[in-house]
């Protein structure tokens, strides 16, 4: 409560004039920091994330069900954020919702058998008696809400989303329930389930090298562009490569063209490089060793070219890690000129930068030692691995904080230290007993096992 109240009167103080339908961003690790200044020790960026959706969702059980504020997603670290209704609703509304919200906290807790002790206790109760506990409550009763049953509810679903308390099937209650049926008979998947998909990335790699061929035709001669387009749908797929594409069968199945293939993989111009840049395995982890000035760094970039032209992976699931500021500058430089914009949507952080963007920390302005930059990857991993939490929920935290990375790549493995390979373990979920939640690892180091440090 004291988190919200704070982070909402700061809004208001940055946009004291805003009005209805006026937007602003807002920086979630900037504001996490401005809070944790004020006092707010527990604020983080997924934190204030999670409080900035309950602010949303106040409101919708009125006018139409439009929320007090609206939300837009502009980056992975930064929302949009637009009045619906004026600050002074939005404060009214939330500070009604805490008081709702203690006073049923309150009766939760009054229902609990003396002496008991531990955390996910159950609690047995009915929407009466909850509704008893709020009509009888003087200053609630003062305020003059309406309709308290509405009340009831959005105050019971903010200590869900905020992770108070957690509705089990009293949630249905409140949010439709769906039922799966599921087909009698079937014990899974087979190969030719999969064919028509097959077929469909077949096509459109197709494509992708009929549309190069158009624009390598154009630029020589349009009229040749403009017959190659009317018998791309007028001739068999046999008959219209063989006339327009002779001789290409191999680069045709690649899901890139035959330009970003030679600077990606044959330039390397090294068998062994090129090997392991085109690494199809899925779900592999991948450590590369070789000597001082043998091109690591060169494999790693052009491994990332790799995922993204010819892997067609999404580059905000694509995280690099590298040991300083200098090297995370040169990897984007190198990136950039392989692949262009995209280069832009790939994460390229330090080991303390990407902890300190994960809890909302920031030394700008102070003189920051190891051991403050040691507790900073300390709680990042603590929040990373959901320490405290129940399953569902830590699965839920590392799901916000890692923001759908596939793909983990570090440079010079060698000279991580403990803190810094407790975050890449955690990132990359080493722990975690399912295999489709953890990360692929990349890693290229020196093998001068005298300055390694493992």
């Amino acid at each position: 409560m004291r988190l919200e109240k704070a982070l909402i009167a700061r809004m208001r103080e940055m946009a004291p004039e805003a009005g209805v339908g006026d937007g602003a961003p807002l920086d979630l690790a900037a504001a996490s920091q401005i809070l944790r200044g004020d006092g707010h020790e527990d604020a983080s960026p997924h934190g204030i994330d999670r409080l900035m959706r309950s602010i949303a969702r106040d409101g919708r059980d009125s006018d139409g069900g439009m929320g007090n504020i609206r939300l837009r997603k502009l980056s992975a670290k930064t929302l949009e954020v637009t009045l619906q209704r004026s600050w002074r609703v939005v404060e009214q509304t939330a500070a009604l919702r805490w008081m709702a919200a203690e006073k049923l906290l309150d009766f939760l807790i009054s229902k609990v058998p003396p002496g008991t002790r531990g955390k996910d206790i159950q609690v047995d109760t009915t929407i009466g008696l909850m509704l008893a506990a709020l009509n009888g409550d003087a200053f609630l009763k003062d305020s003059g809400v309406k309709e308290m049953t509405k009340l009831m509810e959005r105050a019971l679903l903010w200590l869900h989303e905020q992770q108070v308390l957690t509705l089990g099937k009293g949630l249905t209650v409140f949010r439709s329930a769906m039922t799966i049926h599921l087909n009698p008979g079937r014990a899974g998947f087979t190969k030719k389930d999969f064919l028509p998909l097959e077929e469909h990335y077949r096509e459109q790699t197709l494509q992708t090298h009929v549309m190069a061929a158009y624009a390598e035709k154009g630029l020589a001669q349009i009229s040749e562009a403009v017959r190659l387009s009317e018998e791309y749908f007028a001739l068999d797929q046999d008959r219209f490569l063989q006339r327009w594409m002779p001789g290409r069968g191999v680069e045709l199945r690649r899901q890139t063209t035959g330009r970003a293939w030679k600077q990606i993989v044959d330039d390397l111009g090294n068998p062994v490089q090129q090997e392991i840049v085109t690494d199809d395995r899925e779900e592999t982890n991948v450590l590369v060793l070789a000597g001082p000035g043998s091109g690591k760094t060169r494999v790693l970039v052009h491994r990332i070219a790799y995922l993204l032209r010819v892997r067609r992976e999404d580059p905000r699931g694509i995280l690099v890690l590298s040991y300083n500021r200098h090297a995370a500058a040169e990897i984007r430089a190198r990136l950039r000129h392989l692949v262009g914009e995209d280069a832009a949507r790939v994460t390229v952080s330090t080991c303390h930068a990407l902890a300190m963007r994960l809890v909302g920390a920031s030394f700008t302005g102070t003189v920051a030692e190891t051991r403050d930059f040691d507790a900073v990857l300390h709680e990042a991993v603590r929040q990373i691995n959901g320490e405290g939490l129940s399953r569902s929920e830590a699965e839920a935290q590392r799901e916000t904080l890692i923001q759908g990375y596939r793909w983990i790549l570090v440079d010079e493995y060698q000279d991580i230290g403990p803190g810094e390979y407790a975050l890449i373990a955690a990132v990359a979920g080493r722990s975690l007993d399912d295999p489709d939640q953890r990360l692929s690892l990349f890693a290229v180091g020196d093998d001068d096992q005298n300055s390694a440090r493992r």
